[in-house]
């Protein structure tokens, strides 16, 4: 059986995004150092415009896939997944390119998300995701992720409220049930 061709066209596009990040944290050692990151730059924003190119391929690749049933609808909606996180990907890589601070600008998290080193959906705590920020690492995140500390944040402030209407920890149990 032959590789399924969108398949192979995503693997690409995926090892493109990797070279991508790879070059700006290139790019920002060499600034770092005080060194000229012009040549960069233009391998950057050329390497940003194919990846931009190719996911938009993907895109009508698959769309056509699926409104001619060559995949299964559930097939469609796992690539979906994927081509959504690969864009959520190159928008991180385009601000990071974009910024001409020390940091990339990625996207944060509200502390308030999380409670007394309770750990995210991701299975990181806040001082987790502090450091990943400090050492200059993009935290990839998908729409999943962003529902799943939503609904998780929901129920931790509901704990909260119920603890502290119930008067301490004895009784918070049995305003739980």
């Amino acid at each position: 059986m032959a590789p399924d061709p969108w398949l192979s066209q995503y693997d690409a596009a995926c090892q493109l995004a990797q070279e991508v990040a790879e070059r700006i944290q290139e790019r920002s050692r060499h600034r770092r150092n005080g060194e000229s990151s012009a040549k960069l730059n233009v391998i950057i924003r050329s390497s940003l415009q194919n990846l931009k190119e190719k996911i938009d391929q993907l895109k009508d690749s698959l769309l056509r896939a699926v409104s001619t049933h060559q995949i299964t609808q559930l097939e469609g909606d796992r690539r979906q997944n994927l081509v959504d996180d690969l864009l959520t990907r190159q928008k991180q890589l385009q601000a990071s390119y974009k910024n001409e601070g020390t940091e990339p600008d990625v996207i944060r998290y509200d502390a308030a998300a999380f409670v007394s080193g309770v750990t995210c959906a991701l299975g990181l705590s806040e001082v987790d995701v502090k450091c990943i920020h400090r050492i200059n690492l993009p935290l990839p995140v998908s729409k999943c992720t962003l529902i799943c500390l939503e609904i998780m944040y929901f129920i931790l402030m509901r704990m909260s409220l119920m603890f502290s209407r119930a008067g301490g920890a004895r009784e918070w149990r049995v305003a739980w049930r």
